[in-house]
This record gives structure tokens, sequence and C-alpha cells, in this order.
């Protein structure tokens, strides 16, 4: 095979955590472009196998896409690839853990200055306060605001590159995105004695690596104060295990999750797009936490 192939996997093992395969197949070969001077197949599938996955690798370098003019392909719409096909089995003691043993993390000063700009904007409006953590570039803020117009609307992300791709299509004067660690701006928040109707949580990073529970909002020490933050919370994602490991979370904290598989009308964020244009399932989470 080439070695094309060989790198990507590289790259794949090494997110996943992955040692070597148990078996290896490929079959292929040079079918169409028999007249160049490659030595490589121009068609190939590879399989690595592994005890709870297989790692399938597809190649061709021939031919047009079915719809060239599709801007989602195969090549930029992200799946869940993870060795964990079941709930984490710490996930009931992690989140004891950061219930225990209140975060003592120090606050950014940035954050800080940031959240007196938002507090400041806030003060200045009234209505309903919406939350969207980790907004990515403002799309589904923007959504919040033109649909609920008489509420007021922050979205946030720690990204100041994926803020600064916000376009202001659609612009109101009811919403505003701010560039903050969003964990530092939950506790500032709560210190401040806000009280959000509804808090979005729209397809944020799954970190699908078994590892990597405590990446997990649920699994993080942040969690204690998302519950405390209060609302009604809605998470989105195209990870069942994801949805079902938060739900988990906030019964362990007395909440009553309800959780739902649905069709998105309209798609609000980038990723909902690509998930929903692609066939994943999608699913969502409801919780009231106050």
């Amino acid at each position: 095979m080439g070695d094309m192939c060989i790198h990507m996997f590289d790259t794949a093992r090494w997110m996943l955590d992955l040692g070597w395969p148990n078996r290896i197949s490929s079959e292929g070969g040079i079918y169409v472009q028999k007249g160049g001077k490659s030595n490589i197949p121009d068609t190939q599938t590879a399989v690595f196998e592994y005890n709870d996955l297989n790692c399938v690798w597809q190649h061709r370098s021939w031919g047009t896409p079915p719809d060239p003019d599709s801007k989602t392909t195969m090549s930029n719409v992200r799946r869940i690839i993870t060795t964990q096909q079941s709930p984490h089995e710490q996930l009931e003691k992690t989140v004891l853990n950061h219930l225990d043993n209140a975060w003592q993390k120090p606050i950014a000063d940035h954050t800080l200055k940031t959240f007196e700009a938002a507090q400041s904007w806030l003060s200045k409006r009234s209505g309903d306060l919406i939350l969207d953590s980790c907004c990515g570039d403002g799309e589904s803020t923007r959504w919040l605001a033109r649909n609920n117009p008489e509420a007021v609307i922050i979205g946030l992300d720690k990204s100041e590159t994926r803020l600064n791709k916000n376009n202001n299509t659609g612009l109101t004067d009811n919403y505003c995105l701010v560039h903050a660690d969003v964990n530092d701006f939950w506790r500032l928040a709560i210190n401040a004695a806000w009280q959000p109707k509804k808090h979005c949580l729209l397809f944020p990073n799954p970190y699908p690596k078994p590892s990597q529970l405590n990446n997990r909002w649920y699994g993080s020490p942040a969690f204690p104060a998302l519950v405390d933050l209060g609302g009604n919370l809605e998470v989105r994602t195209n990870w069942d295990i994801y949805i079902t490991e938060f739900a988990r979370a906030l019964l362990i904290v007395g909440k009553h999750p309800i959780v739902t598989r649905y069709h998105p009308e309209p798609c609000v964020t980038a990723f909902e797009r690509k998930y929903h244009n692609d066939g994943q399932e999608l699913w969502r989470l409801n919780c009231r936490l106050s």
C-alpha cells in the first residue's frame, strides 16, 4: 500500500491510543490508470482490525465526486471514532470527586475584564438571559437572538479565531459574542447571581478517547458550576455515548434530563449542518437545572 495510508493511520493510532492491529487485510490494484508510471494502487481498501473496532482506509486516485458542487464530502464530515463503546466506567467516581472538591483554579485577568464588559452590556438591557456556551463563530447565538427578540443572548467561546469568523448577517441588538475561558466565566456568572433562563451547549467537543473523560463537560471540574448556574440546559451532539453520559451525570446530581433523537429544523451550527447532511443520528438533552 502507498505511504499516504500509513501516515494517516499513524495519526489515527496516535489519537485513539491504539497499538498494533491484530490483523491487516487489503485489496485493490491499478485498475484504471494503467498507462501511468505509478507503482501504487489507484484503487484500494485496507482494514486494520482491533478487538473493539476496525479502521478502514479507502483510496482511489481517479474519477470525480458524485456531487462535485457539494460542500459536504467524506473528507470534511467528522464521525466519532473511539475505542469506547459504552458509558465510561469511571463516570460516577469522576462526577462525585468534582462535587466533593471545589475547583480552586485562579481566574485569569483577561476573563475578569471580559466578564466586567459583559456585565456592563447586560445591565443596559432587559429580558430573559440565554447563554450559548462554546458558540464557535456565533451562528447559533444569532439564531437564538432572532428567535427570542425579547431575550438577551450571550455567546461564549474560548477561541478568538472562531469568534472572528462571525459575520453580522441578521445582526440584532439583543446579543453579544464574548471571548473568554468558559469555565471561569461560569464561575463569575454564579458569583454575580446571574440566572439564565436557558443554557445551550450545542455540539461541544466530545473528546472521544476514553482517557479524555475529564475533558468532557460532565467529567470536568467545571461540571458543578454548570449545574449551579441553573436554567434550562440544552445539549446537542452526534455521539450517543456522550449524551448518555451527560444524562447519567445529571442524574447523579439529582436532576431529571430528557434525551431524544431529533431532526434539526433548521440547522443552527456548522457542525449540526454537516452531521445532518451526512445522515448521522443527532441527539438532544434537555434538563431543568433550576
